[in-house]
């Protein structure tokens, strides 16, 4: 499976993401791996609820324009380093807050914000 096949999000996350992507100019499921953009913080869910058939091919390449975009390698390298960075330090902040959360008497927790303050 490639891609990002479903994405569920709450009400508060979906506003919050609004928010921050008033323009959009990546995919959704690229800007919800940005929390230090957008402070929508994400979940996986296992078994996954949603199934992508794999037999059928995607058409998203046939749309695609033809026209060369011009890279430039110094920036794109910058822009690849800094989201790296911020990706690891927003990272281990929502795992160190999902951590404290403790179980109740029946052993569930409360699933914590899925908005983000930052590191």
């Amino acid at each position: 499976m490639t891609g990002c096949c479903a994405t569920a999000i709450s009400y508060e996350g979906a506003k919050q993401l609004l928010k921050a992507t008033a323009q959009f100019g990546r995919p959704v499921d690229c800007d919800l791996q940005h929390i230090w953009e957008t402070h929508v913080n994400g979940f996986s869910l296992m078994p996954y609820p949603v199934s992508q058939n794999t037999d059928i091919q995607s058409d998203i390449a046939s749309c695609a324009t033809k026209t060369k975009v011009k890279k430039v390698f110094l920036r794109r390298k910058f822009q690849q380093l800094h989201s790296g960075v911020l990706n690891k330090l927003y990272t281990n902040a929502f795992i160190k807050q999902t951590k404290q959360i403790k179980p109740n008497k029946k052993g569930a927790t409360k699933a914590p914000s899925l908005l983000t303050q930052g590191p």
